[in-house]
């Protein structure tokens, strides 16, 4: 089961990752020069891995997500213990912004997620 710890870890993770990459794609990403760019549900999977798994399946699953169908992230997110509508949310407000908002959004939706930490784990 995912703790509130663990939640915050990954909501603080995700947050940092996010305003480093500065350029939020649409789900579920897209490679550019730069290298690979991540969407808010796809960096909060990420991030979730990292804390919860390890980095090598962090990185397994960032290769895989933008030629995957648009499910697996939930999936992914799902399988590790987070709750699937929290994995969706991040996905459809990311995808609702336009782009010179997304940054900001993600980061607002991530943080209220954060002030309700309870909301936001799976309870298997």
């Amino acid at each position: 089961m995912v703790t509130n710890k663990d939640m915050d870890i990954i909501f603080e993770r995700t947050e940092r990752a996010l305003t480093k990459q500065q350029d939020i794609p649409l789900s579920p990403g897209r490679v550019c020069v730069a290298g690979q760019l991540l969407c808010a549900g796809a960096m909060l999977v990420h991030e979730a891995l990292v804390v919860l798994r390890s980095p090598e399946e962090a990185q397994s699953f960032a290769g895989r997500v933008i030629k995957e169908n648009s499910r697996f992230i939930e999936d992914t997110g799902e399988q590790i213990g987070l709750d699937r509508m929290m994995v969706m949310r991040s996905k459809r407000i990311n995808d609702s912004l336009n782009e010179s908002e997304r940054l900001a959004g993600a980061l607002r939706s991530l943080r209220s997620l954060r002030q309700h930490p309870q909301s936001a784990v799976s309870l298997r």
